[in-house]
């Protein structure tokens, strides 16, 4: 259907049906096994408690078997967003077609790592010699983890625990436990998890069963493009050349961030000698609205699958959610000038290619001070005429020069990317190359050239 038409009445009672009935095969492999699958952990695990004891051999035969048991797919919600989405297109209001059309495996728990082990298979010096993190960096120490090799063997379908001492240094402290993932193109995931969940994964793994359903969200949910986070993620992180994307992208509480990084309200971070690895307080996932449960009335299932999907609270300005997707752009672009003043590629914030088109962006942004009205779903608000385009920018100049500015700017270019446009000005859509012509023009040409 070409975009931006509206379907008919019959179009979309046929793809209606078409899409429910492939959701409701998918929903129907898993439901019976999910339901059933806390007896079938239960019973695995009285056993081991009682001291029932197999060779190794018959052991690792029965966890392949129970493997293999597993429904091939895992029930999420990726088909109900289709159907969700060509409603709400049926509506005529502007949204997204970004359907994940991905059926996810059941996960497996396959071990725990203690990060004080990862750390040492990746020694200071030559930690400091690559251009990446240690823990003596005075920032979290887990921001490397995608280098360790045992992380590096994770399979789809798979997914190992990070144990951490939460040892303090200056103040810094780790996430306590970690779920580690890799998506189809090698990229790690980490999340932090509580202890409970924590202890329903060790019994996942004791078992050889498949995680529970709240549990393989918890990964799913950032890790799979079954999942709409995932596919928002996607949509910052692609816009980038391959040389210039995160390996690592890991979710932590806010506690944790505040008391790890001293910074109190801070969003996410990139350490410039991990340049290759982002961490962003969970709060800040892209999550769209979850699916209307009237289309859905009777599928406590799939109910229980949206439930764990919800936009987080106050943040969700619209229905997009763009907040994350803005905080994501904003530290990508800290990968971006990291990798620069590591010598991988050209710099970005501190050449005066880039200074230059900041401040020749002063004298066009100003024109629009008097009429331009933001999009609400901008974390921070341009300052048309400034040289320095937000106040957090200006704020961080002092002690980093451009470092903040160029980020900022990027969150803002790759925002319009996304949604045709920064904000209006006298009822107009506005784009960002209007508004500020010659950093649009730097970043559309620095992105195509080679490395």
């Amino acid at each position: 259907m070409p975009p931006g038409r509206r379907p008919t009445n019959e179009e979309y009672s046929a793809e209606e049906a078409r899409f429910n009935a492939i959701l409701n095969q998918v929903l129907d492999k898993g439901k019976e096994y999910y339901a059933t699958l806390p007896e079938m952990k239960a019973a695995v695990l009285a056993d081991m408690a009682m001291g029932i004891q197999r060779s190794a051999d018959a052991e690792e035969g029965i966890r392949e078997q129970r493997m293999a048991n597993a429904p091939s797919a895992f029930p999420t919600e990726s088909e109900a967003r289709k159907v969700n989405s060509r409603y709400v297109q049926r509506l005529g209001e502007d949204f997204y077609e970004a359907n994940p059309g991905t059926i996810e495996r059941p996960r497996f728990i396959v071990g725990v790592l203690n990060q004080e082990n990862i750390d040492e298979r990746m020694p200071a010096d030559a930690a400091i010699q690559n251009g990446y993190y240690t823990f003596f960096n005075n920032v979290m120490n887990t921001g490397t983890n995608f280098q360790d090799e045992a992380i590096k063997r994770l399979k789809p379908g798979q997914a190992l625990l990070v144990v951490n001492s939460q040892r303090e240094y200056e103040g810094y402290v780790d996430p306590r436990y970690l779920v580690v993932a890799k998506d189809e193109n090698g990229r790690v995931y980490q999340r932090e998890i509580d202890e409970s969940l924590f202890n329903d994964y060790q019994d996942a793994m004791r078992s050889g069963l498949p995680v529970s359903v709240e549990g393989q969200l918890k990964i799913d949910d950032v890790a799979s493009r079954s999942m709409m986070p995932r596919v928002r993620q996607d949509e910052v992180i692609d816009l980038l050349p391959m040389y210039a994307r995160l390996k690592q992208l890991t979710y932590v509480t806010p506690e944790t961030a505040n008391r790890g990084y001293g910074t109190e309200g801070m969003a996410g971070f990139v350490d410039e000698n991990a340049p290759y690895g982002v961490t962003i307080i969970d709060e800040y996932i892209p999550k769209d609205k979850a699916v209307p449960r009237y289309l859905f009335p009777n599928d406590t299932f799939l109910n229980k699958l949206l439930n764990k999907v919800l936009p987080f609270g106050s943040m969700n300005k619209n229905p997009y959610d763009a907040w994350g997707q803005y905080v994501l752009g904003h530290e990508q672009a800290h990968v971006l000038d990291n990798t620069a003043k590591l010598g991988i590629i050209r710099g970005v914030s501190g050449s005066q290619e880039y200074q230059n088109a900041a401040r020749d962006d002063m004298a066009p942004s100003s024109k629009f001070s008097e009429t331009f009205a933001p999009d609400e779903n901008l974390v921070n608000t341009p300052n048309l005429g400034n040289l320095y385009i937000t106040d957090y920018a200006e704020v961080s100049s002092s002690e980093d020069g451009f470092v903040e500015d160029l980020a900022e700017r990027y969150a803002l270019y790759e925002h319009d990317k996304r949604y045709g446009g920064i904000g209006t000005s006298n009822g107009k859509r506005i784009r960002y190359a209007d508004v500020y012509p010659n950093t649009a023009k730097f970043f559309n040409s620095f992105l195509e050239r080679p490395r």
